[in-house]
């Protein structure tokens, strides 16, 4: 495979110093180094990107040796973080080849295996996503037709789609992910194999699906992916009940405002969104057939809690979180103890009550209100 260089134009001062640094030290000890992937995308795509990955010939052992700042992450493929004060981390890794471990599902269960820049491209997952930036001739590569799929705002799967999703069925949740946020269309190939393939992602780990979970729904685009998820009747395997009320809508486009604005985001408040409807629903239907106070609505909702985790396992300290959000809703309504105001989690109740009077509930007008004059 050739390398096929384009005239393709981006802001080149839109890459970080720090970026270039990395670059230019792996390059002074021997090694090339190259810009890959999302930021390229992004650019071409005039979307402001905040990604910045690199891909080398240097193996993870000799990318640590050199930053010594840096760790080696990853299971199935190592990568290193090189830890930069202003960005957190930039994502270096190195060359793949094609020689992949798979079960007998053709799921990747090993991906250790090195190799050049024309094996590394086919082992990515999407055109839009092949692109390599080269800083020391300024030259951008495109192996695959990726800057014209980018242009088109079309998703297409490196290599037969059937086959790529059965290696790693999550690339199903990214395709949806690039879709919304290029506002692009999925070519005919990658459509058919979502169709076919979606059943697939119930063999993803509950702790993997819960990581993407928060990149699809933490994004600007949340409201166009939940939609995507619905049309393929991919949510099933994501939760054990989602309703796509004005609720969910609204704390989706609050979410991606304040991504906007670079404010603060919990996976606490939009996990607490997705179940809430599923925690009105059996608190009725106990409270039907007996009388209901807080001990029986906290076992009511750990047990909710304990079915969604064995599809998306989230750690405890968000369990925990969405407990305190709930039951924090209770108190808002029936209490008016300014005590509550000192709670750590006052402020996320808070905003949840607001949702919740401006979307499903407008007789908590006056009880937000009073918290909105109290505080």
């Amino acid at each position: 495979m050739n390398p096929v260089t384009t005239d393709a134009k981006f802001d080149k001062n839109l890459i970080p110093s720090s970026v270039y640094k990395t670059i230019i030290r792996l390059n002074k000890e021997g090694f090339s180094a190259l810009i890959v992937g999302g930021f390229l995308r992004d650019c071409l795509a005039n979307i402001k990107a905040k990604d910045y990955d690199i891909v080398t010939d240097a193996r993870p052992e000799q990318i640590r040796k050199i930053f010594k700042n840096s760790r080696i992450v990853g299971r199935r493929f190592p990568i290193v973080h090189v830890y930069d004060s202003n960005r957190g981390f930039i994502e270096v890794s190195t060359f793949r080849s094609g020689q992949s471990v798979s079960n007998d599902d053709g799921f990747i269960t090993r991906d250790r295996s090195f190799g050049t820049i024309e094996q590394d491209v086919v082992r990515r997952d999407f055109t839009v996503n092949s692109l390599y930036y080269n800083y020391s001739d300024h030259t951008l590569i495109d192996f695959l037709g990726g800057v014209n799929d980018i242009k088109d705002k079309v998703i297409r799967s490196i290599g037969d789609p059937l086959n790529r999703f059965k290696e790693d069925p999550v690339r199903i949740l990214r395709a949806l992910r690039f879709q919304a946020k290029l506002d692009a269309t999925l070519d005919k190939a990658t459509e058919e194999a979502i169709e076919i393939n979606s059943s697939l992602l119930m063999n993803i780990s509950p702790s993997r699906l819960f990581d993407e979970i928060i990149k699809l729904f933490h994004s600007r685009d949340n409201i166009q992916i939940i939609e995507l998820i619905l049309s393929y009747k991919i949510d099933r395997f994501l939760f054990i009940e989602l309703n796509n009320d004005s609720f969910l809508r609204a704390a989706l486009e609050n979410t991606a405002m304040r991504i906007e604005d670079n404010s603060s985001i919990s996976p606490i408040f939009i996990f607490s969104v997705f179940l809430w409807s599923l925690r009105v629903k059996k608190l009725k239907k106990i409270s039907d057939s007996r009388k209901l106070n807080s001990l029986i609505a906290r076992e009511s909702d750990k047990d909710i809690l304990l079915k969604q985790n064995k599809l998306t396992n989230m750690p405890k300290w968000i369990k925990e979180g969405i407990l305190d959000l709930w039951s924090m809703q209770h108190r808002l309504e029936k209490s008016r103890n300014s005590n509550i105001l000192s709670d750590k989690r006052f402020r996320m109740a808070y905003d949840f009550l607001v949702l919740r009077s401006e979307t499903i509930n407008p007789n908590l007008r006056k009880t937000v209100d009073y918290w909105t004059k109290i505080q």
